[in-house]
């Protein structure tokens, strides 16, 4: 009996996977699709000439796949637990996750959901984004388990967030679809610096784009050729001449026009962290598994996003 059975209504169904059951039924068939091209077969062929006659595998059917895929991206379960769930070892729960991870991966960048990790040409950026006048950037913070050396401990700690992270970067638009992601780096850089490693400033990345920013990434404008770039002002620093710093009335009131213009990214992070595996603490250790993870969970933010305008 599928484990999708024992759930009973829409709210569960949305608590265990993330997607809601129509969403989740339209990516079941490209998954289901996708898997046949990669392997010349359907899931139950396959299990049909590896398993013994009185042998049943953990998981029966694609749908069992899918779900205990997304299952473990909403709850992130450690792999005992997820195991105990399932009715399998850790063990297996974990070779389960990270053999068929990468085929939901190809699932989403053959349907174009998943974000670009990086760009190695100008023309690879714009062509990514051709359709996009306006583009939005921020910068997010994840956290990990504390490292056990001091040098990986200063690599990893955020000033910003008092504790121990993994820091990314975030591209989208105003309807929240994210066009770039990049790879996870530790918690000690900042916004800006990620910024111009990813994207070096001598390049015309943005001459064709309307920018908005955060105060992270203060000095954009200096550095960068852009179309138009909406970033807030910052409070002057405290000195003997301005012990009391403040922003004028005018000032503050356009910080508040471009946190409008902005909420739209902060919108797009959230919704990749509806999946917890990104907003618990993460005890992972590989840095490809942990980047695969974060991609796959950005592809099926963007997944939802389109499902939902192609349903109205």
């Amino acid at each position: 009996m599928s484990y999708l059975v024992e759930i009973t209504n829409e709210r569960q169904f949305k608590s265990t996977t993330g997607y809601d059951k129509a969403t989740f039924t339209a990516l079941l068939t490209d998954f289901t699709l996708e898997y046949k091209v990669q392997n010349g077969k359907n899931y139950e062929e396959y299990l049909s000439k590896i398993l013994l006659p009185e042998e049943r595998a953990k998981l029966e059917i694609l749908e069992e796949v899918l779900f205990f895929l997304l299952f473990q991206k909403k709850n992130d379960l450690v792999w005992d637990s997820l195991g105990f769930v399932f009715k399998m070892s850790g063990a297996t729960a974990h070779n389960y996750f990270t053999k068929y991870l990468p085929l939901l991966e190809l699932t989403l960048e053959k349907k174009k959901m998943m974000p670009a990790r990086e760009f190695k040409t100008v023309e690879d950026f714009e062509k990514a984004t051709e359709n996009v006048e306006e583009l939005i950037i921020d910068g997010f913070e994840n956290p990990k388990e504390r490292a056990s050396t001091y040098q990986a401990q200063k690599e990893d700690y955020s000033g910003k967030k008092k504790t121990h992270t993994d820091i990314g970067l975030c591209m989208s638009d105003r309807n929240r679809y994210i066009y770039y992601l990049s790879n996870y780096y530790p918690g000690k850089n900042v916004d800006y610096a990620i910024l111009k490693k990813e994207f070096p400033p001598e390049k015309d990345w943005f001459r064709t784009k309307r920018i908005l920013l955060d105060l992270g990434f203060v000095g954009f404008e200096k550095d960068y050729n852009f179309m138009e770039v909406f970033i807030g002002h910052k409070k002057p620093r405290k000195s003997k001449k301005n012990p009391e710093p403040e922003l004028t009335e005018i000032e503050k009131q356009w910080n508040k026009v471009v946190a409008r213009k902005r909420i739209f990214v902060e919108h797009s992070i959230g919704g990749m962290k509806i999946f917890r595996i990104l907003k618990n603490k993460s005890r992972l250790k590989l840095k490809e598994l942990k980047n695969k993870i974060l991609g796959v969970a950005a592809g099926l933010w963007n997944y939802k996003l389109k499902f939902r305008q192609a349903q109205g």
